[in-house]
C-alpha cells in the first residue's frame, strides 16, 4: 500500500488522542507508545495489523472528538496486547469467518472501555449487550460462538457461490452497456449459454446471450437498469447452472450518532456518514420534521470533510422524530433522526426468510429502563397498522437497565415487523426485518463490510464507475446495500474489519513485514504485553481499579497456569513410548534366525496405541474450550505418528464413535446435561481395547467410583477447565487442569 500526505491537524488529532488515551489507560503506555500510525483512506475508519501498525483513515480521524479519538487508540491497542490475531489462529476456524471474531474481542475490548469511561466515536460499537446470549465475564472465544448462530454468523459459515461475477456490486447510475464477466468454479460452458437476472420476488427482469470466452469464463453486457438492491444471477448452459449475486447500490447516509438522548446541550455535533455519496462544498443540510418541513435552525454549520463524512451543529429542538436531508449538486440522501425518544437497538436487526425457532436476539435500550416487568411485543406492519403477533416472544431476559435478549418464538413471515418494549407505560420501539435485501445497518467500528470476502478469477472487465478491474475483488470495502436504512440478514451487520491483528490473514491494504517503520515484531510484542501486565497490577494496587478484561489479562501474564497442552503432550507421549517399549519376544512366529533344530523366538512389536477422547459438548462446556479442542486435536494426530485416534462427544448421552484423521473430520454434537460416565464406559468396551482414554470437561458431571470392568488397565485422563471441581474427581484417573484466562 502506498501512504498519503497528512496535514497538521490531522497529525495534532491523532497525537492528541493518543496522548488522552495514555492519561485515560497509563498501564497501556508502552503499548500505545509501540503503535506505528499510518494514514490511509484503504481501511473504512481505524485497523491495526499483527506488527502493531494502526491504520487511521484521515476523513473519518475528522469527524471525531480528540476524546472520541484516544477511545479508537486504546480500542485497537486491546487487540494486539490480547494477541487476538493467535487466539483467533488456536481456534483452527475457517478464515472466512474472522469477521465474526473481530465482533467478539471488539466487545470484549469495548465493555473494558465502556467500564472505564471511554468515549468512543458514535457508531453502533459491539459489546457484548449486543452479542444474543453473551453473560457479564465471557471471553471473546464464547461470544464468537454465540455470533455463529446469527445471520451474519451463518451467512460466514455458508457456502461459496458457484459463480463468481467482476464485478458483484455496481452504483445505481451504472453505465449503459456495462459489461460483466462471470467465471464458473466448474467446467460448463460448453456450448451455448445465457445469463438470467430476477428480482427478490423471482421474477425475472433481464435476459441475455453470453460471450463463452473458454469453459468456465463468459462476458455479457448489462444495458436494462437495475434498481438498488440485490439481484440473482443464473448463467446456464443446456441443462446446467451457475447461481451468483449482484448488488446494485444506491447513495445513502448513516448518521453518528443515529438518535440523540432527550436533554442533550446544543450545538450537538452529528456527522454523516456517506456510503458511496458525493459530498462536496456547497453541500446543504436541512431537518425536517414529521410533517417534512424545514425545521428552522435545526441545522447549522454543515461542513463537509470528504465526499463521504460531513458533520453539522444540531440546535435546540422539541422532542420527536425528525429526517436529515443533505443535498449536493447532483444528489439528495436522507436519514431518520429520533431526538429525545426512547430508542431500541436490536442485534441482529433482521432475520433470513424461514429462520429458525427459537430465534435469539439482543436489544440495547438507550434512554430507557428495563426491568423484570417489562414486556415485549411484536406487531407486523400492514396497511392496516400493526397487527400484533400472537406468541411471538419467549425467553425474555433483563440483563441490565439497559439491555434485555428474547427469542423469537414464531417463524415470521417475510416483512417488516414493529418490536415494541413497555415498562410502567412507556415505549422503546425498533423495526425488525424478516427476509428483504437489506444487507444491514452494520458499522461496528465503522461503517461495515458490504458482502465480505469478495471474490473474483480471471481478468475482470468491469467498466462501471471503475468497479471490477484487475484480478478479483480482494476484501473490499463494500458498498451499502439497499437504500438507507437497510436491514435483513448477511455482514452488513458485523463491524468493520480491525485488520490482521484481529484475527485472519494479512489484508491487502497492510504493509509487508519487512517494512523499517519500526513495527513491532512477535518478540517485542511480548516483552511490551510483559510491561503492560505489570503496569496493571501496579496501577491496581496503588491507584485503583482496573477493567476487569485487563485485570484477567495481567493475572495470565504474570501467574501463567501450567500449560495444559504441554502437559497433556507429555503425558500422551510417554504413554505411547512406553507401548512402543513393549516388544517381546514370541514363539508364535519362528525367528530368521533360527538354528536347524533349534527354534527361536521372533520379536514381536505392539500395535499403535490406541486413544480415544471423549470431548464435553454439553451446555455447561466453556465454548473457548470447545474450540480449542480442534487446534489440540490436530497438534496431537501430528504428534502421535500413526496411533488410532477415536472422538467420542458427550454431553448426557454419547455420540457414535468417530475415528478421525485431521481436525476437520470432527463434529461436535451435544448442548444438553452432563454425564460422562456414559462416554467413559462407551470407550472403555470399544474394540480394540484403547489404551489411553482422555476426558476433556468441565467437570459438571458424575463420575464412575471405579474403572470400568471392561477396561480397568486403560490410562483415563481427564482435562479439567474449573479447578473447583477438581476434589469430585477419582483419584485412579489423572488430573490436567486447563484453566482459561482471557
Amino acid at each position: 500500500m502506498t501512504t498519503m500526505p497528512v496535514t497538521d491537524d490531522q497529525r495534532l488529532m491523532l497525537a492528541a488522542g493518543r496522548a488522552i488515551a495514555v492519561s485515560k489507560m497509563p498501564y497501556l503506555a508502552q503499548a500505545l507508545m509501540a503503535m506505528v500510525p499510518v494514514f490511509t483512506r484503504e481501511v473504512k475508519t481505524f485497523a491495526v495489523d499483527e506488527f502493531w501498525r494502526m491504520y487511521v483513515n484521515p476523513d473519518f480521524l475528522m469527524t471525531m472528538t480528540a476524546k472520541e479519538v484516544s477511545g479508537c487508540w486504546l480500542h485497537e491497542s486491546g487487540h494486539v496486547v490480547r494477541g487476538h490475531r493467535a487466539r483467533w489462529v488456536s481456534l483452527g476456524e475457517p478464515d472466512v469467518r474472522h469477521k465474526l471474531f473481530n465482533a467478539a474481542g471488539d466487545a470484549a475490548i469495548n465493555d473494558d472501555l465502556k467500564e472505564a469511561k471511554v468515549p468512543l466515536p458514535a457508531i453502533k460499537a459491539y459489546y457484548r449487550d449486543r452479542i444474543p446470549g453473551a453473560r457479564p465475564g465471557m471471553i471473546a472465544e464464547q461470544m464468537y460462538r454465540l455470533l455463529l448462530d446469527t445471520p451474519a454468523g451463518q451467512a460466514a459459515s455458508g457456502q461459496a457461490a458457484d459463480l463468481l461475477l467482476l464485478p458483484d456490486t455496481l452504483r445505481y447510475d451504472y453505465g449503459s452497456g456495462t459489461k460483466m464477466a462471470a467465471t464458473a468454479r466448474r467446467t460448463m460452458f460448453t456450448g451455448p449459454s445465457a445469463v438470467t437476472i430476477s428480482d427478490a420476488t423471482g421474477t425475472t427482469v433481464f435476459t441475455s446471450d453470453v460471450q463463452v470466452h473458454d469453459r468456465r469464463t463468459i462476458s455479457f453486457d448489462l444495458t436494462a437498469t437495475l434498481e438498488a438492491g440485490q439481484y440473482l444471477v443464473v448463467a446456464s448452459c443446456g441443462g446446467d447452472e451457475a447461481k451468483a449475486v449482484l448488488t446494485i447500490t444506491a447513495p445513502s447516509i448513516t448518521l453518528r450518532p443515529d438518535h440523540v438522548t432527550r436533554g442533550y446541550s446544543a450545538p450537538f455535533k452529528v456527522t454523516i456518514a456517506g456510503d458511496d455519496t458525493r459530498f462536496a462544498a456547497g453541500a446543504t443540510v436541512t431537518l425536517l420534521d414529521a410533517d417534512g418541513q424545514p425545521v428552522p435552525g435545526g441545522a447549522n454549520n454543515p461542513t463537509v470533510i470528504s465526499a463521504e463524512y460531513c458533520n453539522f451543529d444540531l440546535g435546540a429542538v422539541p422532542d420527536g422524530m425528525y429526517t436529515v436531508r443533505a443535498v449536493t449538486a447532483s444528489e439528495t440522501y436522507q436519514a431518520p433522526l429520533p431526538i429525545g425518544l426512547p430508542y431500541l437497538d436490536l442485534t441482529p436487526p433482521g432475520l433470513p426468510s424461514g429462520h429458525g425457532i427459537p430465534y435469539p436476539i439482543a436489544a440495547v435500550c438507550d434512554d430507557f429502563a428495563c426491568t423484570p416487568t417489562s414486556t415485549i411485543e411484536i406487531s407486523a406492519v400492514t396497511p392496516l397498522g400493526l397487527m400484533p403477533v400472537a406468541n411471538a416472544v419467549a425467553d425474555a431476559i433483563v440483563l441490565s437497565p439497559t439491555s434485555l435478549n428474547f427469542a423469537v418464538a414464531q417463524r415470521l413471515e417475510d416483512g417488516p415487523y414493529c418490536v415494541t418494549v413497555t415498562t410502567a407505560g412507556e415505549q422503546a420501539v425498533a423495526m425488525l426485518t424478516v427476509g428483504g435485501q437489506g444487507g444491514g445497518q452494520g458499522e461496528g467500528e465503522g461503517e461495515g463490510e458490504g458482502e465480505g470476502e469478495g471474490e473474483g478469477e480471471g481478468e475482470g472487465q468491469g467498466q462501471g464507475e471503475g468497479q471490477g478491474e484487475g484480478e478479483g475483488q480482494g476484501e473490499g470495502e463494500g458498498q451499502g446495500q439497499g437504500q438507507g436504512q437497510g436491514q435483513g440478514e448477511g455482514e452488513g451487520d458485523l463491524p468493520d474489519d480491525c485488520g490482521s491483528g484481529a484475527g485472519g490473514g494479512r489484508r491487502p491494504w497492510e504493509r509487508g513485514p519487512d517494512s523499517s517503520d519500526g513495527s513491532v515484531n512477535e518478540g517485542r510484542a511480548d516483552m511490551i504485553r510483559n510491561q503492560v501486565a505489570r503496569a496493571i497490577k501496579e496501577h491496581s494496587r496503588s491507584v485503583g481499579k482496573v477493567p476487569g478484561g485487563w485485570e484477567r489479562f495481567a493475572d495470565e501474564i504474570l501467574n501463567p497456569q501450567v500449560d495444559w497442552r504441554r502437559e497433556l503432550d507429555s503425558y500422551t507421549s510417554r504413554q505411547t513410548a512406553m507401548l512402543a517399549g513393549k516388544k517381546d519376544y514370541t514363539y508364535g512366529r519362528m525367528s530368521r534366525r533360527s538354528l536347524p533344530g533349534i527354534v527361536m523366538p521372533a520379536m514381536r512389536k505392539p500395535p499403535p496405541p490406541q486413544i480415544t477422547l471423549i470431548t464435553d459438548t454439553s451446555a455447561s462446556m466453556s465454548d473457548r474450550m470447545v474450540s480449542q479442542m480442534k487446534a489440540e486435536i490436530t497438534a496431537l494426530l501430528k504428534r502421535l505418528h500413526g496411533a488410532h485416534v477415536t472422538i467420542i462427544a458427550c454431553d448426557a448421552g454419547a455420540a457414535e464413535p468417530q475415528m478421525i484423521r485431521k481436525a476437520d473430520d470432527i463434529r461436535f454434537i451435544g448442548g444438553g446435561g452432563t454425564d460422562m460416565r456414559v462416554g467413559i464406559e462407551l470407550a472403555a468396551g470399544m474394540r480394540p481395547k484403547q489404551n489411553v482414554i482422555i476426558v476433556i470437561t468441565d467437570g459438571g458431571t458424575a463420575w464412575p467410583v471405579h474403572p470400568p470392568k471392561s477396561n480397568p488397565y486403560a490410562k483415563y485422563v481427564v482435562v479439567l477447565t474449573d479447578a473447583s471441581e477438581r476434589d469430585r474427581i477419582p483419584a485412579w484417573m489423572h488430573v490436567i487442569e486447563a484453566i482459561e484466562q482471557d
